[in-house]
């Protein structure tokens, strides 16, 4: 067909629902796959996870012990100095109308493992209302990170995560609209020639009434915002 032909890769695997694909920049034969749907849902599914294969997709392993259970992830990231160094945003997991609820391991919030995702550090904790919905990286200075809550805020991290501040500068609407509407930000990155960082930003919100998604825009790493 025009679309090409497709290979199921994860049949056998701990679970079937996936949140999250990210290849390391440094050896694109390291995938990581993040089990959980991140998509906020009622049908959505929670996961088991995270899943790596070292040869390409070919063959994965589960590789996160007792991490993320119960949960989904639906974001993750690579440093691109270092295969083995891996951020996830984790939020709420799902069974159809049932909602699970995680063990020790599988808190939501921003995530980080220095040794291929075998263990993790959490570093930001959200609430299950505010889990968090994307996580991206500067791919020319891989400490600033950039995240976003769902029903909360967008954040910037300039430490690879240790700290983080709200980058809300020219969004419409008040914190507790936002938490209202439980809006749900998803964030791209880019360096244009000649520029510098470039962010978008895609989200509905309530200002006064409830507005449809749009696109928003920054030019200077998140410091403010104009809507596209």
């Amino acid at each position: 067909t025009g679309a090409g032909s497709w290979t199921a890769l994860t049949d056998n695997a701990v679970s079937l629902a996936m949140g999250a694909l990210a290849v390391a920049p440094s050896n694109d034969l390291v995938v990581y796959g993040g089990t959980g749907e991140g998509h906020l849902s009622g049908d959505s599914y929670f996961g088991n996870g995270i899943l790596k294969s070292t040869d390409g997709g070919n063959t994965w392993n589960h590789v996160s012990g007792d991490y993320f259970q119960g949960v989904a992830v639906s974001r993750l990231v690579v440093d691109p100095t270092n295969a083995n160094h891996v951020y996830a945003a984790v939020l709420r997991g799902r069974g159809g109308s049932r909602r699970t609820t995680p063990a020790e391991h599988s808190r939501y919030g921003i995530w980080e493992s220095n040794d291929g995702g075998v263990s993790w550090t959490l570093l930001r904790e959200a609430t299950e209302t505010t889990g968090a919905t994307d996580i991206e990286m500067d791919p020319q200075n891989p400490s600033i990170l950039y995240a976003s809550f769902w029903g909360d805020k967008m954040y910037k991290s300039t430490n690879g995560g240790a700290t983080w501040t709200p980058i809300m500068n020219g969004i419409p609407g008040t914190p507790a609209e936002h938490a209202a509407n439980q809006t749900r930000y998803s964030i791209a990155i880019s360096h244009p020639a000649g520029q510098g960082t470039t962010l978008y930003a895609g989200f509905d919100w309530i200002d006064g009434t409830h507005k449809p998604a749009r696109v928003f825009k920054s030019t200077d790493g998140g410091a403010s915002w104009t809507m596209l």
